[in-house]
């Protein structure tokens, strides 16, 4: 986990900053306030336009993760994931894979499943579980024109009805 989160960190991914390993203990970064800790994703009560914005930002999240620390999550869920000063933050990264486990592409079809899941079940209009995963690893969409192609797709998205996904 201290490996994958100074990954994430050097790559500017919001995630709890590691500070230390020490044996098998890991000091990181609190997320929270007063003693507070952040509350996860799933707990955050976040009003509709801010659940709109958050699915936005979760998968940028996935492509960053991918692109820029060549790592897929593989327990990506709003479990997995803190609303801490307004922003999406990453956590538990300890089963993250790198690009070249045999398994990878089938986690990272999971994690799309999980974060459309969830995101339907909130009433916010996602892309389809293939357009996510293609939009994630599509090496052909660069800083300049994330804006663009992400506009394009989630202009795509609220042309569909919402279909809620029952939750598991």
């Amino acid at each position: 986990e201290m490996r994958n989160l100074l990954r994430l960190h050097a790559a500017g991914i919001p995630c709890p900053r590691p500070i230390q390993l020490r044996l098998h203990i890991l000091v990181m970064e609190f997320l929270g306030e007063s003693g507070t800790a952040a509350p996860r994703l799933k707990d955050a009560g976040l009003t509709p336009a801010r659940m709109r914005r958050a699915y936005t930002e979760v998968i940028i999240l996935l492509r960053s993760m991918y692109h820029k620390c060549r790592l897929i999550h593989a327990d990506f869920s709003e479990y997995n994931l803190l609303v801490h000063r307004d922003e999406i933050y990453v956590i538990d990264v300890s089963q993250s894979v790198e690009l070249d486990h045999p398994r990878a592409f089938d986690f990272l079809r999971e994690d799309c499943k999980h974060a459309n899941d969830y995101f339907r079940r909130q009433s916010v209009a996602t892309l389809t579980n293939k357009e996510l995963f293609d939009f994630v690893v599509n090496p052909g969409i660069t800083e300049d024109t994330l804006d663009l192609a992400l506009n394009n797709l989630m202009e795509t998205a609220a042309t569909r009805p919402i279909v809620p996904t029952a939750e598991e």
